[in-house]
C-alpha cells in the first residue's frame, strides 16, 4: 500500500510513512494540504526480447490504484494511473488531474518494494486540489 500526502503546491508521494529521503525532499516552503491512501497494483507484460527471440522480459506498463481519504479504504477520493501520454496522472473526486515527470528516484527502505520518486508537474486541468500543483 502507499501513502500519498498532498502539499500546497506540492503532491508528495511516499511508500510508506517514513522521513523523506533528501533526495526527494520538495522544494522547501510548502504545506500539507491532503493525505490519501491509496491501493493498487503495477502492471507488468511479458515480451519476447526483440535481440534474442528465445528470451522474454518482463516490462512495466502502469500503475492502477484508488486513492482513499482513510487507512480502511473506504472513501474513495480519486485514482492514479498512466495519462494519454504515459506520464504518472492523479485524478481527484474534485475533478482536478495532474501529471508528471520523473525529476529523482532513490530506493525504497524495503527490498521489496519500488522505487520512491520525485516527480515535477507537467500538466494540470480543472479546478480542484491539483490546480496549484507543482511537486509530485
Amino acid at each position: 500500500m502507499f501513502s500519498f500526502f498532498l502539499i500546497f503546491n506540492t503532491l508528495l508521494v511516499s511508500g510508506q510513512e517514513k522521513d523523506i529521503p533528501i533526495a526527494i525532499n520538495v522544494p522547501a516552503g510548502r504545506r500539507l494540504i491532503q493525505h490519501t491512501y491509496a491501493k493498487g497494483v503495477q502492471v507488468y507484460v511479458c515480451k519476447r526480447d526483440p535481440k534474442d527471440t528465445s528470451r522474454y522480459n518482463w516490462t512495466f506498463k502502469e500503475p492502477r490504484a484508488s486513492l482513499y481519504t482513510d487507512k480502511g479504504y473506504h472513501n474513495l477520493a480519486g485514482k492514479h494511473y498512466f495519462d494519454e501520454s504515459n506520464n504518472p496522472a492523479w485524478e481527484l473526486n474534485d475533478g482536478s488531474k495532474i501529471s508528471s515527470v520523473k525529476v529523482q528516484q532513490v530506493s525504497a527502505p524495503h527490498t521489496s518494494a519500488i522505487p520512491w520518486l520525485l516527480l515535477k508537474a507537467i500538466r494540470s486541468r480543472g479546478s480542484g486540489t491539483f490546480k496549484q500543483v507543482q511537486f509530485i
